[in-house]
């Protein structure tokens, strides 16, 4: 984890927010066993004293128009469609050492794989610091593939095709709705997906592409959907994605900055938007010099 992650994710607990997403029908399947496929094999080596486990997830997405210009235009709902993802939880098997905040990262899809770079960044202060993390598999490439680049890394639904043969995607017009209702599982359905655990917090963190789409949905969704008490927007670009699901949309945010902290805060009143913390400007995308 780099210098600069640590104190972030710390000051993510910081930040509270309220308010619920309006109740959405879910199916949330049981663990599943066997081999969980993941980009780079993150999840093969479960950390002392904590469980993994791997889900299916079903419900029905709603999409999203912006009803102006600018990154934080109003957006209305426009479509629905049926979907079957999967998350990712990793957890403390003993209660007394979770620290009540579940992170969940916004899987990555560049690759054209699903991938947990977050996981892969942060892990380690995951487990010293008693966290739960929950990965989400919300873009249709990582299921299917045919992202931006080509890695040679395997899809999820080609990795194990059998094991993932109910994975169905609707397309990334669907993926911010898709977001919200996994994390607003961590609190509806806590029993099932973190067990004894008792979650106090819910935390959003995404890298790269990913980070992207994040913009978008704090800018645009967060004031809505009201799921997550914090955000960690990772090593992002100058832009935000589209709320049509299109990743190099033209839509620049008020800070140029490609790394933002967002907290959200007591009492913050609705519709509004949470405040945004920045570090001093670093090169686009350079997460080692952190």
């Amino acid at each position: 984890m780099t210098r600069m992650m640590r104190p972030l994710l710390a000051a993510a607990v910081m930040g509270i927010a309220m308010g619920v997403l309006p109740a959405t029908a879910q199916t949330l399947g049981p663990a599943l066993p066997g081999r969980i496929a993941i980009a780079a094999d993150v999840f093969d080596r479960v950390p002392d004293g904590y469980v993994i486990e791997e889900r299916f997830l079903s419900g029905t997405a709603k999409s999203f128009r912006a009803e102006g210009q600018g990154p934080h235009a109003p957006i209305t709902v426009v479509g629905s469609a049926p979907y079957t993802t999967r998350v990712v939880v990793v957890r403390p098997k003993d209660p007394g050492r979770f620290n009540g905040s579940v992170v969940v990262e916004w899987n990555n899809v560049t690759s054209s794989a699903d991938a947990a770079p977050d996981w892969n960044f942060i892990h380690r202060e995951i487990v010293r610091d008693g966290y739960a993390y929950m990965a989400v598999s919300v873009q249709k490439a990582g299921l299917y593939g045919h992202g931006i680049s080509e890695s040679g890394l395997k899809p999820v639904k080609e990795a194990d095709p059998e094991r993932y043969a109910p994975l169905d995607h609707p397309g990334d017009e669907f993926s911010y709705d898709i977001f919200s209702q996994a994390g607003a599982l961590v609190r509806d359905r806590a029993a099932d997906l973190l067990g004894p655990l008792k979650p106090k917090r819910v935390l959003a963190i995404g890298e790269s592409q990913s980070a992207g789409f994040l913009t978008t949905y704090v800018n645009m969704v967060d004031a809505v959907a009201r799921v997550f008490d914090g955000f960690l927007i990772h090593s992002r670009f100058g832009k935000q994605s589209g709320i049509n699901g299109e990743f190099r949309a033209d839509i620049k945010t008020k800070s140029s900055l490609p790394d933002t902290f967002v907290a959200a805060h007591p009492n913050r009143p609705a519709g509004s938007r949470p405040d945004i913390h920045h570090r001093d400007r670093p090169p686009l995308h350079d997460d080692n010099r952190w």
